[in-house]
């Protein structure tokens, strides 16, 4: 997973962080989404919250496959 770490200090944002996955690391857009999804799956969220995030139309796209 990514994170903003300190954003007040650093002055980066966590949607910062996925866009350097992409412009600078060249992640395609599906590999942006399934680093956010793993984030999910990893947290300290119930299986049934994890499941409902899954549903949310990026994410599902991302399974899917779709870019």
């Amino acid at each position: 997973s990514v994170s903003s770490d300190d954003p007040g200090i650093f002055g980066c944002s966590l949607l910062d962080e996925y866009a350097l996955l992409h412009e600078v690391n060249g992640f395609t857009p599906s590999e942006v989404l399934q680093v956010a999804g793993n984030a999910w799956e990893c947290s300290f969220l119930s299986p049934a919250e994890r499941g409902a995030f899954r549903l949310l139309p990026p994410l599902a796209a991302a399974d899917a496959g779709g870019d």
